[in-house]
């Protein structure tokens, strides 16, 4: 299963993996730095924990997407309609999917829209226009950030002729690729078609997103909950699946594109991070961070940018907004990690947030990851469920409409605004004195992930947010 536009590289010491990368091949090539062997550490599970990733085969056309105003606009990437309007890049950057797909060529990813909140950023204790939301529930496949990566993950797999693909989902990731495979799949031959497997465990689907990912012909019956891992390998998976369904699914037919896993999502949100450092130039990106796809991705984007000299070293900080509760902050505690973070200090205890979106305690990114995660010029927030429900009530114009299409774990990073800006929580005991906006005139885009498959619980949660200020 040679991906044939992408080659392996290591994101520990960046040495390349000779040949075209496979996914279902050995994906280690060395463990970085790091104050503890990896092998002490994880044992058994260190085969969860890759550390070689795809990156594209050819050199880069151009650094970046094209400007936001570009037009016409290139597909996939951000789009602005607030500065004139530009020519088109003379080349595209190399991307980590193939350019011609012809049984894609009806087909477009969308694109994000970058746009302000309307003269409302004083709401969250930034001057006027000095927020911008970087849009991704303006993809049209599951209205989420899962349709970036979708399109890499399905032209790659179209070209490559991948006739098996797996997901582990919480309801976003595998709405984006059931969709978009199934209106691939009404072109492609009966013996081309691709067949998507979601997987979850039992209990952890809600039944109507299960129901949802079903009737676009996706096979998603929750496993039961027998693993003591935190997830199944792809090879796991295949001879679970071949156990359960009396197939015969070939490992060199099958790609597992879980949040991390694929990699060529990783280098979609690479791209866009690239895209809005160099012609944005924020001073802070603030993320929400599940599995840490988007941020990691984000992350070496700024990286990719700074050692170019295309930004300044104060440039584009990340912010990192983690949901209180279980998150991938355990995934790191359990192998005995520590990652230092702040936290709402006025939040009572157990001020869990809904968003089960980001609710993981797993990311194959882990090892590679570990770099950004403690790097000081990331800010890792972790966001309690009072910052989310504030945050919910500032995208409520008074006796208006809603500000942006945002579903809860979306909400996680402008929960983090507030606090980025140095400006405390409403209606808490002693905080006036806190009341100070060091970072009101800096300028801030935040990533708005999406507004996607929801479960009961989101569902309430919005209505009891949004409805309050009506």
């Amino acid at each position: 299963m040679d991906l044939q536009n992408l080659h392996g590289k290591c994101l520990f010491c960046g040495n390349p993996i000779p040949g075209y990368y496979n996914p279902a091949k050995k994906r280690f090539c060395c463990v970085g730095s790091t104050p503890w062997k990896p092998a002490d550490k994880f044992g058994d599970d260190l085969e969860l924990y890759p550390t070689v990733f795809p990156v594209p085969s050819k050199a880069d056309g151009e650094f970046a997407p094209p400007h936001p105003a570009s037009r016409p606009s290139m597909d996939a990437f951000a789009i602005s309609i607030h500065d004139p309007a530009l020519p088109p890049a003379t080349a595209h950057p190399s991307l980590p999917y193939p350019a011609s797909v012809p049984e894609m060529d009806q087909l477009h990813c969308g694109n994000a829209v970058l746009h302000g909140l309307g003269g409302h950023e004083e709401n969250f204790g930034f001057s006027g226009g000095n927020i911008t939301v970087c849009d991704l529930a303006t993809y049209p496949w599951s209205n989420t950030l899962k349709d970036l990566r979708t399109w890499a993950v399905v032209r790659t797999a179209v070209q490559s002729r991948i006739r098996h693909l797996g997901v582990w989902t919480a309801g976003n990731a595998g709405l984006s690729l059931v969709k978009m495979v199934y209106a691939v799949n009404r072109v492609l031959k009966l013996d081309e078609r691709i067949q998507v497997y979601c997987y979850s465990s039992n209990g952890s689907l809600p039944k109507s997103i299960q129901r949802l990912l079903e009737s676009y012909q996706a096979y998603a019956d929750p496993f039961p909950r027998d693993y003591t891992g935190p997830i199944f390998t792809p090879a796991d998976a295949v001879a679970r699946l071949n156990s359960r369904l009396g197939s015969n699914i070939q490992i060199d037919q099958y790609w597992d594109v879980t949040d991390g896993l694929d990699g060529v999502g990783l280098y979609m949100y690479r791209l866009l991070a690239r895209q809005l450092c160099v012609h944005l130039r924020p001073r802070y990106i603030v993320v929400p961070v599940g599995t840490g796809d988007l941020f990691y991705g984000f992350y070496l984007g700024v990286q990719d940018c700074r050692a170019k000299d295309l930004i300044e070293a104060t440039d584009c900080q990340i912010v990192a907004a983690i949901p209180e509760g279980e998150s991938i902050v355990n995934n790191y505690e359990k192998y005995g990690i520590h990652i230092d973070v702040e936290r709402d200090e006025f939040a009572p205890p157990s001020d869990t947030p809904c968003a089960p979106k980001l609710t993981t305690i797993y990311t194959p990114l882990l090892l590679v990851m570990y770099k950004a995660m403690i790097d000081p010029s990331v800010i890792r927030m972790v966001i309690s469920r009072s910052e989310q429900e504030v945050a919910a009530n500032e995208l409520c114009c008074k006796n208006g409409p809603q500000l942006v299409a945002v579903e809860p774990s979306a909400l996680i990073a402008f929960g983090a605004l507030k606090r980025l800006s140095n400006v405390c929580l409403p209606n808490k005991p002693g905080t006036n004195k806190l009341l100070k906006r060091t970072r009101a005139n800096e300028k801030v885009v935040v990533v708005n992930s999406g507004c996607g498959a929801m479960g009961d619980e989101e569902i309430k949660f919005l209505s009891a947010n949004f409805a309050r200020t009506r």
